[in-house]
């Protein structure tokens, strides 16, 4: 049987990449490949996923612990050879340790309460992931419920894009497509609720 080659868009190989290229079209079947490849490896090593996780996005070692999860997982991957992956990848992975128990309780932890110290935001597109979950909590777990390119996907991305101007520094212009979007509310999730909130 031939191997299924997956091969996901460059530009999402970083945030910061993503935002200085502009989106473009991805195969649904590489997006599903790829978020399942992540809650399974989510699954089945917690403690790797959440030492990645941990990293600075914007260091080798984070590249290079990204490369070492696409390599190293062949388990999770059935009948295919999964190439690249970057930002989608990553949020993947985020989605799957948040989601172990179907996101309960997810929402009142992304909820702002008066108080808290703001969460350092490493770039634009961080920034825009951390307002998002923070404003609108149910609508980001409702968005992680769903399967990626599906019409409960479509519905629930509609809870969430109204934050998109809010959220977006004045003069900034970010290209991100609906995948990448995707990602970057998990990993700001994921960062809300597993790093410290001085960012560090």
């Amino acid at each position: 049987m031939k191997l299924l080659a997956i091969a996901i868009s460059a530009f999402l190989a970083s945030p910061a990449a993503a935002q200085h290229e502009a989106p473009q079209k991805l195969d649904p079947l590489a997006i599903q490949v790829v978020h399942n490849f992540g809650k399974c490896v989510a699954r089945r090593t917690p403690s790797a996923v959440e030492n990645l996780l941990a990293q600075d996005f914007r260091t080798p070692e984070y590249q290079e612990g990204l490369r070492r999860a696409m390599t190293g997982h062949s388990y999770c991957l059935t009948g295919g050879e999964l190439k690249s992956a970057g930002l989608l990848l990553a949020g993947a992975l985020a989605e799957g340790a948040l989601m172990q128990n179907e996101g309960r309780g997810l929402a009142a932890k992304l909820a702002w309460r008066e108080g808290a110290t703001p969460v350092e935001a490493r770039g634009e597109l961080e920034a825009m992931g951390l307002c998002i979950v923070r404003k609108a909590p149910e609508a980001t777990v409702q968005l992680l419920r769903t399967d990626p390119t599906s019409k409960q996907e479509t519905v629930a991305m509609r809870g969430v894009t109204p934050f998109l101007s809010e959220c977006t520094a004045k003069g900034q212009q970010l290209h991100i497509n609906r995948p990448g979007l995707r990602a970057q509310i998990a990993l700001a999730a994921y960062r809300v609720t597993h790093l410290p909130a001085s960012g560090s």
